[in-house]
């Protein structure tokens, strides 16, 4: 199980299908050490959750990337996954009192107050350090340089290994920008073959 789903605690959640959303304008904060706040979301009524991640992405200022999938029971579910920077007096436990994390909360708890169909589930911090050894232990023994990747693109390289797409595959395809240099198709970047629109990102992956 990809360690999204695990981080969050969700071993009982179907991992597909899978609708992502990313943001292409989500940028490192130049040498500083980052985390990664990750927040699932419930869908307690009918929601259209592209519509609700591009609602979200555009209120958020540390946002990467979101991605929603369907629980057995029918009802939805979506992980945001935001960035901010750690700072030198932090401690490891990175739920109550980091001040990184204090900066994106109030943001998160107000763009969820907007929808009462929202309800927040699980949420976890998860350091760089945590997210470097889970991509060091994906190409052990492969030719290839996580370093290639900065932090925002290794948090969506998680996402994408959360929807079948391996790291491995996106260090070895980052050189030609292109998720799939050996499929005739029309390509729009590796992250754009990768994160598709709702209708083609289905329809890719079938």
């Amino acid at each position: 199980m990809s360690p999204l789903f695990q981080w969050l605690a969700m071993a009982s959640t179907e991992p597909s299908p899978l609708i992502i959303h990313h943001s292409s304008k989500a940028r490192d904060l130049p040498e500083k050490k980052q985390f990664a706040w990750l927040n699932l979301v419930d869908c307690v009524a009918d929601q259209d959750t592209w519509l609700e991640m591009d609602f979200i992405a555009n209120q958020l200022p540390a946002y990467v990337a979101s991605v929603s999938g369907t629980y057995a029971t029918g009802y939805r579910w979506m992980i945001i996954v935001q960035r901010g920077p750690s700072y030198p007096d932090s401690q490891l436990d990175l739920r109550e009192g980091h001040r990184g994390l204090q900066h994106l909360q109030p943001h998160m708890t107000r763009v969820l107050g907007f929808n009462p169909g929202l309800r927040p589930a699980e949420q976890t911090s998860v350091t760089q350090d945590d997210i470097d050894h889970w991509i060091r232990g994906q190409i052990t023994g492969l030719p290839l340089d996580a370093s290639a990747l900065g932090f925002t693109d290794r948090l969506r390289a998680l996402i994408a290994d959360a929807c079948g797409y391996p790291v491995a595959d996106l260090l070895q395809n980052v050189d030609s920008d292109c998720a799939y240099p050996n499929l005739v198709h029309a390509c729009q970047g590796l992250y754009g073959d990768i994160f598709r629109s709702p209708e083609d990102r289905i329809t890719f992956w079938e």
